[in-house]
């Protein structure tokens, strides 16, 4: 009796695994030239293109066991993608190849209407309902808004976008990036100061000159205290100093006294 189990267990379960081979297609791609590709042959077994089946969003719905999540082949000589066997479902296309950069494609598979069972190879005496519907995967969008665009003729003929930046070409010498440096206006605005606060300050009057001595003075000063530790000297106000009499003082204070005797 428990042999007898035993076989009809194994009987169930390839019997399933019929099932859900019987139900499934070969999807094909049809690789092409353009201006990245001059020749299919390139891609001859250096670009490896991946089926991946996307989970269902149907609450409670089950995944088959049998069905393999992830599908992978190569290219062909003449740039021919065929993957055998491929279940009905969800699946994402991936197309990789050196320095050539591919669109991603989601692939729905229609389920099958079966009309007689199967002989002797996968999928022989059943009818699909439809071709396969492909759909252009933009990158960073979720799979489900993907079904909003248009469907793509079958089979899929797909060819690269463009080539990918390994490297980043160095810029060419400009005058006007160069003068817009903020180092170089720093520099320039700098040295215009040193020729021209001289200038400025040679057309001032000998008090303003005097005053403007003083402060750089006490400056230096308090920077001085600063650097040998003493803080208090920053918040510290020197005592106001008298100018200097010049010529003209001395002339008048001259001619005030004598003017007084007599």
């Amino acid at each position: 009796m428990k042999c007898t189990l035993t076989r009809l267990t194994w009987l169930s379960a390839a019997l399933a695994a019929l099932a859900g081979t019987a139900a499934a297609l070969d999807f094909r791609v049809q690789l092409v030239t353009n201006q990245y590709l001059q020749d299919v042959q390139f891609l001859t077994s250096q670009s490896p293109a991946t089926l991946r089946r996307i989970p269902t969003s149907v609450p409670g719905a089950r995944e088959n066991a049998s069905v393999p999540k992830v599908m992978r082949t190569l290219a062909r000589r003449d740039g021919s993608v065929v993957f055998s066997d491929v279940a009905p479902g969800a699946w994402l296309l991936d197309i990789q190849a050196p320095y050539l950069i591919f669109n991603q494609y989601r692939v729905d598979i229609p389920e099958p209407d079966a009309v007689s069972p199967p002989t002797t190879s996968a999928g022989e005496g059943l009818t699909w309902k439809g071709l396969p519907a492909v759909r252009v995967h933009l990158r960073g969008y979720s799979l489900e808004s993907t079904l909003l665009s248009p469907a793509l003729p079958y089979p899929l003929i797909a060819g690269p976008i463009g080539k990918q930046g390994f490297f980043t070409e160095p810029e060419k010498f400009n005058i006007k990036s160069l003068l817009a440096n903020p180092m170089i206006l720093m520099g320039g605005v700098g040295m215009l100061l040193i020729f021209v606060v001289p200038k400025l300050q040679s057309q001032l009057d000998p008090e303003a000159q005097a005053e403007m001595r003083a402060s750089q003075a006490s400056m230096q000063k308090k920077m001085a205290a600063f650097q040998s530790g003493d803080l208090g000297a920053l918040f510290r106000e020197d005592a106001p100093t008298r100018p200097s009499a010049g010529p003209s003082a001395v002339q008048a204070a001259g001619g005030s006294g004598s003017g007084k005797k007599r």
